[in-house]
């Protein structure tokens, strides 16, 4: 999305700060029925945080009485002991909450006027992901009804109401417990079994009911149980590595290409924990045809080189690595999935200067075998490209997805040259800069309009009762170059010329978010002819949660096609479809290069397909 954060997959925060390795973590273990007990606080926390009609909790710290009510739980030892606890606390929080063991009520729909809690999302790096506030319903405009329930266990539900007629005062009751959960933040916080047990309630609350895909995911059908499992898995942590871990892996159950678990993010004020930093080797993988995997980039001084098919990891296969590695990584397309795995977690490791061996395969040459050292805070490598270049006479190839020197007054400068060539490549395998929007604008005869970009509203848990609306920041696009120039859509003001030149647009797994808004509206709009792989299939603005000790990414606006369809987990299906060659690569080829160059040089010029065909 045009808003989203810019090159999700780089975004691991590494801090540079010591080991914490000699802070010992405290361990404990979760028995079945604690982890029952736990489910059933994560469930009303999400009820009262979000959807209570209760202005008063906005401001109450939630990980100190998350943390009160984790340490108080597990000392109990009956159903009805744990329930009356929780009745207790949230009575406090939720009007009119109350348990039952069966649902049995009369839900009629609530008649204008009420107020009722509307909570919305906020994109980007904002201090909270979401925005909770009581509003009043005049009318009829929100068909809702007066109570909601939720099941805690089998035979225990709780329901309360989830409007009220009036905004209440502020209870003593509430005053004491607010003073009760001030939280106490120490040094190294995070070892604590009991502070990892209430981040587990917290962000995964996030999850549950704000995840934009939730339900397309199917997550509904095995949350509770993941839930459980990793209130297990995060008690019985060592160290940070292992809980860093643990929430890689809990969270790849989430199809989202967005979502990523970043190591460290916003300590609490005055708070000095240290995180372990993300080390990975000065290498780049890429994948070809059949999945091979082979050195994309590297250091011109090192004995691995471009292009070398890697075969084994510290003397097991690379496929059997990848299989493992998957379950730490969240994406919408296996495709994409694998190359978040080459990106991140193959070579990633918490120990600087360890060393790994490779067996790699070289051209026709045997197998040869060399160690590796990872010591950089990341696994980035310039591409050594120019952001234009003639790749054969009469073809150019524009990059616009580079990290550094993209800019559209050098692509205006280039103009005359483009309206005489034979075909333009533009190479969209990635994030765009935004400058490919007034690029595009030389394209078109009339304005290109992106697709659908839902906002939604959540007026109740477990994305019931959600109002997804077309708002005003989410419609805009691109207008002809050739018209005035409208700056409220906010790209670079274009040189008014149209280009004739037909145009070849390459796409990959790596094409996400805003990298796959412009392909859909490249394809729906046919400006061109999109060569190569279905993109990663993750597009709505992302959201991020600011734990104090992870962060979280995951993605909050819905996004679907011009034609209405879903566009996740599907992405942009190219009209041309092409695969990385090895081979290629070891010649000092681009496969995708090569082929849009054979289509423009045979005049072949397939016709588009749009949206959803």
């Amino acid at each position: 999305m045009k808003k989203t954060i810019i090159r999700i997959l780089f975004i691991v925060i590494v801090l540079s700060q010591p080991s914490i390795s000699a802070t010992p973590f405290k361990r404990l273990n979760i028995n079945t029925f604690q982890s029952i007990q736990l489910w059933k606080l994560s469930q009303l926390y999400g009820c009262a945080r979000y959807f209570a009609p209760n202005s008063h909790i906005d401001n109450l710290d939630w990980y100190g009485f998350i943390e009160n009510n984790v340490r108080d739980l597990l000392l109990t030892t009956s159903e009805s002991q744990a329930d009356s606890l929780l009745l207790n606390r949230f009575s406090v929080l939720i009007p009119n909450l109350r348990f039952v063991d069966k649902v049995n009520i009369q839900n009629q729909v609530a008649v204008a006027p009420f107020y009722i809690k509307a909570t919305t999302l906020n994109t980007g790096f904002q201090k909270s992901p979401t925005t909770s506030r009581l509003i009043k319903i005049e009318y009829n405009q929100l068909q809702i009804p007066q109570y909601y329930h939720i099941q805690l266990s089998p035979g225990l539900f709780a329901v309360y109401s989830i409007i009220t007629d009036s905004v209440q005062n502020e209870t003593n009751a509430l005053l004491q417990l607010k003073k009760d959960s001030k939280y106490k933040w120490e040094k190294h916080f995070y070892i604590s079994p009991y502070y990892r047990l209430a981040n587990a309630i917290i962000t995964g609350a996030y999850i549950q009911h704000f995840y934009a895909y939730f339900e397309e995911d199917r997550l509904s059908e095995n949350w509770e149980d993941e839930m459980k499992k990793y209130f297990c898995q995060v008690a019985l942590c060592s160290s940070y590595p292992e809980y860093l871990n643990a929430s890689y892996k809990h969270y790849a159950h989430v199809n989202d290409g967005h979502l990523f678990v970043m190591n460290g993010y916003s300590k609490p004020e005055a708070v000095f924990g240290k995180y372990q930093p993300i080390y990975y080797p000065q290498i780049v993988l890429g994948a070809a045809e059949d999945e091979c995997i082979y050195v994309k980039n590297c250091p011109p001084n090192c004995e691995i080189k471009k292009g070398d098919k890697i075969l084994a990891i510290n003397g097991r296969k690379v496929k059997e690595l990848i299989d493992e590695k998957k379950l730490y990584v969240s994406a919408a397309t296996e495709a994409a999935r694998i190359g978040k795995v080459l990106d991140m977690f193959l070579f990633q490791s918490f120990k600087k200067d360890s060393v790994i061996s490779l067996k790699v395969q070289r051209k026709d040459l045997e197998q040869l075998d060399y160690s590796i050292y990872i010591n950089k805070g990341d696994n980035h490598l310039s591409e050594n490209e120019a952001f234009i270049s003639s790749v054969k006479e009469g073809i150019w190839k524009i990059n616009p997805c580079m990290e550094n020197g993209v800019n559209y007054k050098e692509f205006s400068m280039y103009i005359e040259q483009f309206n005489k060539a034979k075909g333009l490549i533009i190479d969209l395998r990635g994030y765009p800069n935004p400058c490919i929007l007034p690029i595009l604008s030389h394209f078109i005869d009339s304005t290109a309009m992106v697709g659908r970009i839902l906002t939604p509203t959540f007026y109740a848990p477990d994305h019931k009762y959600v109002d997804y609306q077309i708002t005003e920041n989410s419609i805009w696009g691109v207008h002809p170059s050739t018209e005035p120039y409208q700056r409220n859509w906010e790209y670079e003001k274009p040189v008014s010329i149209k280009i004739n030149t037909p145009v070849y647009f390459l796409t990959n797994r790596n094409a996400i978010s805003f990298g796959e808004t412009v392909l859909e509206l490249i394809k729906n709009h046919r400006i061109g002819i999109i060569i190569g792989e279905s993109t990663s299939g993750t597009n709505g603005d992302a959201i991020i949660l600011k734990s104090p000790s992870m962060g979280y990414i995951f993605t909050g606006y819905k996004f679907l096609n011009h034609n209405g369809s879903l566009h996740h987990g599907i992405g942009v299906i190219p009209d041309v479809e092409c695969q990385q060659k090895l081979s290629d690569i070891q010649n000092g080829e681009d496969t995708f290069v090569k082929k849009a160059c054979e289509l423009i040089l045979k005049n072949e010029q397939p016709i588009p397909a749009s949206t959803g065909q």
